[in-house]
């Protein structure tokens, strides 16, 4: 009777299975783990460093600045890196969540002068890793150094601003040698405005007295050549038919000059006399006779390739007395 009633026991508790009407219990009791909710791994998640704000230039034993940004797919946490290349491999590492803040800022001094690559990398929880590298000049304390200018072009006369390190009131701008008028701003940059050259490329740089900084090239895309007449040779008095010697003395920094002068004894004639010399004819000779007695005020114009021109006047006296 013990026996029996152990036998119900056993199969109340073990699991029941129905076989054509007969009940049986079942003999193997294998547990079976439901689906489990996994993380998906982004294999192909995009990483990239969109740009790298800091300075190109930095004087030594002065803190600088560099922001990393980054565009990631990646649904983890970013972890931030840089080796600056003035000490081995010393890194600074900050973890971030992915998706709320995908930039980062860091500082560094420069203990000495010289040219680094300071490098950063962003590496997600996958792996995934993005590295850019940018340039800084590093220069001693006080180091003059140019770093743009701005416009990189202009015609003579233009308003250029040159940004960089170390500028300070009193310092002077040349472009291609020639000193610039220039203006020392409160930002620490200086304004200059391009002198009088041809169209070319020339070195800007900047002096402090006879330090002077790099160089970085501007274009003059258009020329206003400077021109003058400097004098005219000519004689005060003259005879009536007798031949009288005028020399005009010109300054320019153009390739041609065109002279012409009017005597004031026939009317609007005039007499040209065109010079297409290299380098520039700066002076023209001419000769002429008064055939009436009375002062006479010839005019002397001298014009560039540009159209440009400028004129001056002489006095002479013609009498019938030889």
């Amino acid at each position: 009777m013990h026996a029996f009633a152990a036998k119900l026991g056993a199969l109340a508790l073990a699991p029941l299975m129905f076989f054509g009407g007969h009940i049986a219990a079942a003999q193997n009791n294998k547990h079976v783990q439901p689906p489990q909710s996994h993380k998906p791994i982004t294999a192909n998640a995009a990483i990239k460093i969109t740009s790298i704000d800091g300075p190109s230039t930095l004087a030594t034993s002065t803190s600088g600045t560099w922001t990393v940004n980054v565009n990631t797919s990646a649904t983890s946490t970013l972890h931030y890196a840089a080796t600056w290349g003035d000490e081995g491999s010393i890194t600074a590492m900050r973890a971030m969540m992915a998706r709320t803040d995908t930039s980062s800022t860091f500082t560094h001094t420069y203990a000495s002068a010289g040219t680094y690559h300071p490098t950063f990398t962003v590496t997600d929880d996958y792996g995934h890793t993005a590295t850019k590298s940018v340039t800084v000049t590093v220069g001693a304390t006080g180091q003059l150094h140019l770093d743009a200018v701005a416009p990189v072009s202009g015609a003579v006369g233009t308003s250029v601003t040159v940004t960089g390190t170390a500028f300070a009131d009193g310092d002077t701008v040349t472009v291609g040698g020639v000193a610039a008028s220039s203006t020392y701003n409160n930002d620490g940059s200086i304004t200059f405005t391009v002198p009088q050259l041809k169209t070319g490329v020339y070195n800007v740089r900047v002096h402090d007295g006879d330090t002077k900084s790099n160089a970085v090239t501007f274009t003059v895309t258009a020329a206003v050549p400077a021109l003058s007449i400097n004098g005219v040779d000519a004689p005060i008095r003259l005879a009536v038919g007798a031949d009288g010697t005028w020399t005009v003395h010109a300054a320019t920094t153009d390739d041609s000059l065109s002279y012409s002068v009017k005597w004031g004894d026939e009317g609007l004639g005039s007499m040209l006399r065109a010079l297409v010399a290299t380098p520039t004819q700066t002076s023209s000779t001419f000769t002429h006779a008064y055939q009436t007695a009375g002062t006479y005020h010839p005019t002397f114009t001298v014009k560039d390739s540009s159209g440009h021109s400028e004129s001056v006047s002489a006095t002479v006296v013609v009498t019938n007395n030889s």
